[in-house]
């Protein structure tokens, strides 16, 4: 818990701070890189360890924590993340990754379209602030038009009356 607690649930304990030296790079990706393929299992133990340790996912939503830092998380730790911890857990605001991302204005290309994939249902929630259907949600949120669209291609049933 300590070490989630002094880097703060915004960065997993700083494991998701930007690299100094690189602009898309975090703490985490140097240190796989410099573990070697061999001992990648073994971070990545640890950082479980660690999340297991501060007890609900919404006390360390990596997930979450890695779309907040996207601009220096690169693409294939972030794939990776999704891969490993899933799209289905809920934040302490009781969001789910989709719907935080685009809260936040993450685009389609930028991971939107990856969270999607992980949790197709999440497109069925409705906002708990606003009560709109996550797509509406989308619509009036900081999404770009882009992700907007590529949103509503997944959710073709939106457009059609329900008679």
């Amino acid at each position: 818990v300590h070490s989630i607690n002094y880097g703060g649930i915004d960065s997993i304990g700083g494991l998701l701070y930007q690299e100094p030296e690189e602009e898309k790079s975090c703490t985490l990706t140097m240190l796989l890189e410099e573990v070697g393929e061999e001992n990648i299992e073994r971070v990545w133990q640890a950082v479980r360890d660690c999340l297991d340790e501060a007890g609900e996912y919404s006390n360390a939503p990596i997930v979450h924590a890695a779309i907040l830092n996207k601009n220096h998380v690169p693409k294939k730790l972030f794939k990776e993340i999704l891969v490993r911890f899933g799209a289905t857990r809920r934040n302490e605001h009781d969001e789910l990754p989709l719907t935080y991302s685009v809260r936040i204005g993450m685009g389609w290309e930028e991971g939107v379209a990856d969270i999607l994939e992980a949790n197709r249902d999440a497109m069925n929630e409705v906002d708990s602030e606003t009560n709109l259907p996550f797509f509406l949600f989308a619509a009036s949120a900081k999404a770009d038009l882009n992700t907007i669209y590529h949103l509503a291609l997944k959710n073709l049933n939106i457009f059609t009356s329900q008679q």
